[in-house]
């Protein structure tokens, strides 16, 4: 699943790239027309929110009893392939999608930068798949029933990549800051979080709403990504393929 979530966003780097240039450019003139100004990188974050904002009007509307067998992730689901991908822009709440595209913002100008509008749509996306795969075999062992949707996992990978891209950076907490005044080191913070996150997986799964598996994978995915791991699993995913392949024959 590592293999797969890698190579897909691989994959995504040249569809944006393309976006970019003339293969698109029909699309790229009607945005722009409509925006009044040229595509900016920022603009692909606001896609993302425009995104999550429609899917969440459409599960509010009459249509939502047929679309939330698409865009809630549960293994025993009828498309649990492809709910997969869609739990990513889905939200049960006005809160629960607010504080989701908040964070999100709050990273996604800064990942950009460092990386390109490529690499931080590739890591939202692949890294949502991989913690969404994550929460699936978490719900098969406890066999939990509940569903899970939200861009949380994606913006988790987001957050992984961007502390170990940026490990001096300097992280808080949104809201309580503005009452107690604190930050922490990026790369310091990132390990709480995913310590956290496994406690709350191991201890409070049967308990908690929150998806602390998913949380907890897209953090391992993103850090992966920022730590140059992916390069370096790429290079020898030809002799992991062969390995896999032996086994299962």
């Amino acid at each position: 699943m590592v293999y797969s979530c890698i190579r897909f966003s691989q994959r995504i780097r040249p569809i944006l790239r393309n976006f970019k240039s003339s293969a698109f450019g029909n699309a790229r003139d009607y945005i722009e027309k409509i925006l009044g100004r040229p595509l900016q990188a920022f603009d692909f974050y606001w896609a993302i929110v425009v995104c999550n904002v429609l899917v969440f009007l459409a599960l509010n509307s009459q249509f939502s009893s047929t679309l939330l067998p698409y865009f809630c992730s549960s293994p025993y689901g009828s498309t649990p392939v492809l709910s997969l991908v869609l739990s990513l822009f889905s939200h049960k709440s006005l809160f629960h999608l607010g504080i989701n595209m908040y964070v999100l913002h709050s990273f996604a100008s800064s990942v950009m930068s460092l990386v390109g509008v490529e690499d931080f749509f590739s890591v939202f996306i692949a890294g949502g798949i991989f913690s969404g795969y994550i929460s699936l075999m978490n719900k098969l062992l406890r066999r939990s029933t509940f569903p899970s949707l939200g861009a949380s996992g994606g913006i988790c990978a987001i957050i992984g990549a961007f502390s170990m891209l940026q490990p001096n950076a300097r992280l808080c907490v949104p809201f309580i800051v503005d009452f107690i005044p604190h930050s922490f080191q990026a790369s310091s913070a990132v390990w709480i979080i995913l310590s956290i996150e496994i406690f709350g997986l191991i201890f409070l799964s049967r308990r908690s709403a929150l998806d602390h598996a998913a949380h907890a994978g897209g953090l391992i995915f993103g850090m992966l990504y920022g730590s140059n791991g992916v390069e370096s699993i790429w290079k020898r995913h030809r002799a992991v393929l062969s390995w896999w392949k032996n086994i299962r024959d």
